[in-house]
């Protein structure tokens, strides 16, 4: 019997080229602008809202089964998702949540809420610790 090939690639959600300032805050009111730049971007004039994600899915394939058979068998699966919803609101208010779902687990990889101020930003909740 033959060994399964697997494939297996991270997937991430990436975004065509977009024309400068697409995620600028659309200036008059009642404007809701539905973009796409390093994620889907819902924005209107007292904010937004983006949703990005990592997804890895793998797929196998086989000549010859266990019972002896000859037939070929297949499979595609989704190995991992980690979608990530994230936010901004007037008066500088932000937000992420980032759930991991693997087989039989979910893990809260980040969550938080915070403010902005001149010189930087105020986080409560579970983060990853900054890198670079």
């Amino acid at each position: 019997m033959l060994s399964p090939l697997l494939l297996c690639a991270l997937l991430p959600l990436q975004a065509p080229e977009t024309p400068e300032g697409a995620l600028d805050v659309p200036s008059s009111k009642g404007d809701l602008q539905l973009l796409y730049d390093d994620g889907l971007v819902l924005a209107w004039d007292g904010g937004e809202l983006v949703l990005e994600g990592l997804f890895e899915v793998g797929a196998g394939y086989a000549i010859g089964a266990e019972d002896g058979s000859r037939e070929p068998t297949s499979d595609f699966y989704l190995k991992r998702a980690r979608p990530e919803l994230a936010g901004a609101f007037e008066g500088g208010w932000r937000f992420r949540v980032e759930p991991k779902f693997t087989a039989g687990e979910v893990e809260l990889e980040e969550a938080w809420v915070g403010r902005s101020y001149t010189g930087g930003t105020l986080k409560v909740g579970r983060m990853k610790a900054p890198f670079g």
